[in-house]
């Protein structure tokens, strides 16, 4: 809030002087609350129903407000424009946000606090208070959007990004993630320890000496996963939506995890030189729906130079990767 009511002044939105703010009766709060407030009755903007909630922690607001030194408005907005605010966790408690939450859809709002108490904000302010003084403020709350409805807007926004049908395909992939990726690392160690010590014998590529497993599937897991194309190969210049993570031989530690972040990564088959070569190799062995371990030499990973300083020099890298869809070129 601190930018909120300092740098609004060039915000605008119109709120009209209130002659009663100088009104002693009819504040409530107790004496050595942080605030005071009033709600006043208006007739013309009735709360939404008998029942419309107060507003709370994680709603947002649309709002006009004026701030007042007696009869004199310091700032307000202007006409026809709206300032809009997140209610913010309660660890970071400020005496307007505060009153704000005894408001309603609807409300008009008149809220005084001691200057002592709302410095913080009101810095610009400062010299024309004494600690003690009351500093008046009228709010007009003109929407609210809740916090669980903005939880599922946001889902749908990372939903239409990642390129999802709905928001619940979305929840239930990234739940499956969530399990998957707690024990990943043990399974990308255990499989390259299999194939070092001659226990496993992968799939060799000749010309690149990438060595693979497709892993087999399986329908509980694949079941969690939304599939764009499935069974298609890429072509040169098709989108992949993988998953995948990255691991050192030497050390065997993950330094790179999009399946911890929970998020689909875009590659253009065989067009996207910052990517190492080895993750176009790898996902030109893969249908979508697929998944495996790729044991990548250096000449596919980061080569005699490495990528310090996570990778050093001539690392091999143990890569795990699952297509989950393919957008065709053009």
């Amino acid at each position: 809030m601190k930018n909120c009511f300092l740098g609004l002044l060039n915000t605008v939105l119109v709120c009209a002087i209130l002659s009663s703010c100088g009104n002693s009766d009819g504040w409530q709060g107790a004496p050595d609350a942080l605030y005071q407030y009033k709600i006043l009755p208006s007739a013309a903007t009735p709360h939404a129903s008998p029942n419309t909630a107060k507003i709370d922690f994680g709603d947002e607001i649309s709002f006009s407000y004026a701030i007042y030194k007696g009869d004199s408005v310091l700032e307000q907005t202007a006409a026809g424009q709206w300032l809009h605010l997140l209610i913010p966790a309660r660890q970071f408690r400020n005496p307007w946000e505060e009153a704000l939450m005894q408001a309603r859809l609807g409300d008009s709002l008149i809220v005084r606090a001691r200057m002592r108490d709302v410095r913080a904000t009101m810095q610009n302010y400062e010299n024309l208070f004494s600690s003690q003084d009351w500093v008046v403020s009228h709010f007009k709350i003109h929407s609210v959007r809740r916090r669980d409805s903005l939880a599922a807007a946001e889902k749908l926004d990372l939903a239409a990004v990642q390129r999802f049908s709905s928001a619940v395909a979305l929840v239930k992939e990234q739940a499956a993630l969530a399990t998957f990726a707690d024990t990943l690392p043990q399974l990308m160690a255990q499989w390259y320890f299999d194939v070092s010590q001659g226990k496993k014998q992968p799939t060799q590529d000749l010309a690149t000496q990438m060595r693979y497993e497709i892993l087999p599937s399986s329908a509980d897991f694949d079941a969690n996963f939304e599939l764009l194309q499935p069974n298609k190969i890429a072509n040169q210049g098709d989108t992949l939506l993988i998953y995948y993570a990255t691991m050192l031989s030497e050390g065997l530690q993950i330094y790179d995890n999009s399946l911890a972040r929970r998020s689909r990564f875009e590659l253009v088959f065989q067009e996207s030189p910052s990517i190492i070569e080895g993750f176009h190799a790898a996902s030109g062995q893969l249908k979508v729906g697929q998944r495996g371990f790729f044991l990548l030499p250096p000449a596919l990973a980061y080569g005699a130079a490495g990528s310090p300083p996570v990778v050093p020099p001539n690392s091999q890298i143990i890569l795990y990767m699952h297509i989950v869809g393919l957008l065709p070129k053009g």
